[in-house]
């Protein structure tokens, strides 16, 4: 399963559109900064409330399919 496929079975699991990416990053805000301590730099996608990071999304996708 490539990348795009999983992206795709993962918003019909979620019901919810994809909406890209972010990367974790500092931000300032001690509160968002702790509950993000040790992911600095990591990619994740979100499909709503729902987040997932970026090395977890085919092998997510191919346990729903």
């Amino acid at each position: 399963m490539d990348k795009t496929t999983a992206l795709k079975v993962l918003s019909k699991h979620y019901n919810a559109p994809y909406e890209g990416t972010f990367t974790s990053a500092t931000s300032g805000d001690l509160i968002h900064d702790i509950m993000w301590e040790g992911e600095m730099g990591n990619t994740y996608h979100r499909w709503g409330k729902f987040i997932v990071e970026d090395s977890n999304v085919i092998p997510l996708a191919q346990h729903y399919v």
